[in-house]
């Protein structure tokens, strides 16, 4: 029975990443109550993951991503197609996004599942958005992400005793969603590969923030020169954005005219612990 098998495990490992906090906050409060009910589970970030070693010490495996563009972000892929393969080892999916999570856990799933990983949940939460920039909007505000934090606690823990009781709960997409949706990444990761943002020099003060916190080493500081280089690395993660100290990283233009928006750090706590 898989309620045995999950309730009985040893040793489990979470596996995520997570762009500005909200994934770090829904893997923490998974991990949480797994070692409520005296479960151990380690935790390790994908983006400090240089070589995928063999999973024979763990039980299962809880992985969470970002949704960008209803798909994992794409080295978060990667990681998922380097995984070994196992005999029937259980797997729980998490994807965190602003609104609808696409066809990134179905994808995911399917990846896993060819490597002959036994998936036992997808799960989705609707975490407050990082990315209001993109539509000139200012971050929500601090009642609003209280109140949509308040919700996702309240569904991780009926998630959690849903798994936790030995049933199973699958996110399913039809084949044209599937196809729209990795249509639509495939234009995001186009869109990636140019320059997405731009430094406000008299705000900067070159401190090398945003360059000591990027997932992907995709920026480089050279504070002689009062340089901030982008390379084509970029996943959109939002961090330099939203983390900088001085407000000096802007999304695509800088325009004067524009509202001076605020920043999403709700969660800063979480990603960079």
């Amino acid at each position: 029975m898989v309620s045995k098998d999950v309730k009985d495990s040893r040793t489990g490992i979470a596996y995520y990443f997570s762009g500005t906090g909200n994934t770090a906050y829904v893997i923490g409060s998974w991990c949480n109550l797994f070692k409520q009910n005296k479960i151990n589970i380690e935790k390790q970030k994908i983006e400090d993951i240089f070589t995928v070693a063999s999973q024979k010490d763990y039980d299962f495996l809880l992985i969470g991503f970002p949704v960008y563009a209803w798909y994992p972000p794409s080295f978060v892929i990667d990681f998922l197609e380097q995984l070994p393969r196992v005999e029937k080892k259980k797997v729980i999916l998490v994807g965190v996004c602003a609104g609808q999570s696409g066809s990134s856990l179905p994808v995911a799933r399917k990846i896993l599942e060819k490597k002959n990983y036994d998936v036992i949940g997808t799960f989705a939460y609707s975490m407050p958005s990082n990315a209001n920039y993109m539509l000139n909007k200012d971050v929500d505000s601090e009642s609003k992400i209280e109140n949509k934090v308040k919700v996702v606690n309240e569904k991780i823990n009926f998630d959690f005793n849903l798994i936790f009781s030995g049933q199973r709960k699958i996110i399913k997409r039809s084949v044209f969603l599937r196809i729209l949706h990795s249509f639509i990444h495939w234009g995001f990761n186009k869109q990636l590969k140019k320059p997405l943002w731009v430094v406000d020099k008299e705000k900067c003060i070159f401190c090398g923030t945003c360059q000591e916190i990027c997932p992907t080493k995709n920026i480089v500081v050279k504070k002689m020169k009062r340089e901030v280089k982008f390379s084509n690395n970029c996943v959109s993660c939002a961090r330099c954005y939203n983390f900088c100290p001085k407000k000096a990283i802007n999304y695509k233009k800088i325009n004067p005219k524009a509202k001076e928006k605020g920043r999403y750090t709700k969660m800063k706590e979480y990603v960079l612990r």
